[in-house]
């Protein structure tokens, strides 16, 4: 079970990588596919991008708890999350309007990545003698810098210029990081496979 992190962190990588473009170019998205009336939707989808990042978190942590039978805790999870995605929404929409939809949408899905992290630590603990898969310091790392650029990008949505300028440091970055992120992805091949 041990080799699935490095994988897994490739693959949040990428996961970040390809949110991170629909965020940096979400103006020209919307001006291009939406009438102009919804030009405010356009700060909607960094928190929605960033909330299916999490949503591959919670299946990437909640494998282990499946692959032991720890189920119940899932549902609980998932009805949690349900409930205070309603309430929230309930609160916030008639103050803030639909934007509030998007922010309560990736605050649930962030506490609920969260949970079935914990989750999968207590099955580890009980199981694999305290043995993890991952590294929490890793995956904050990945996380952080997913999210900081995420919204680095929605701040910048006034600063054309500036938004692609960042788009093309990401973009060097990448490609100089190319050999390695095509490792893993031969390696989540390699294990499909199997």
């Amino acid at each position: 079970m041990y080799e699935i992190a490095p994988v897994s962190y490739g693959v949040l990588i990428l996961i970040g990588a390809v949110n991170l473009i629909t965020i940096a170019f979400a103006p020209e998205i919307v001006y291009i596919f939406a009438p102009a009336g919804y030009g405010g939707a356009v700060r909607c989808i960094p928190p929605i991008a960033m909330s299916a990042y999490f949503m591959f978190c919670y299946v990437l942590f909640s494998k282990i708890s499946f692959y032991y039978g720890d189920t119940g805790q899932i549902a609980a999870a998932t009805a949690a999350a349900a409930v205070l995605n309603l309430i929230l929404n309930y609160l916030f929409i008639p103050v803030f309007g639909y934007t509030a939809a998007a922010y309560t949408t990736l605050l649930c899905f962030m506490l609920y990545a969260v949970f079935h992290y914990i989750v999968m630590r207590r099955v580890c603990r009980r199981e694999l003698k305290g043995e993890y898969p991952f590294d929490t310091i890793r995956l904050l790392q990945i996380t952080l810098a997913f999210m900081g650029t995420g919204f680095l990008y929605l701040s910048l949505y006034g600063h054309i210029l500036l938004r692609y300028c960042l788009t093309l440091a990401l973009m060097v970055i990448l490609f100089s990081n190319r050999k390695k992120l095509a490792g893993y992805i031969r390696e989540i091949s390699a294990q499909h496979d199997r």
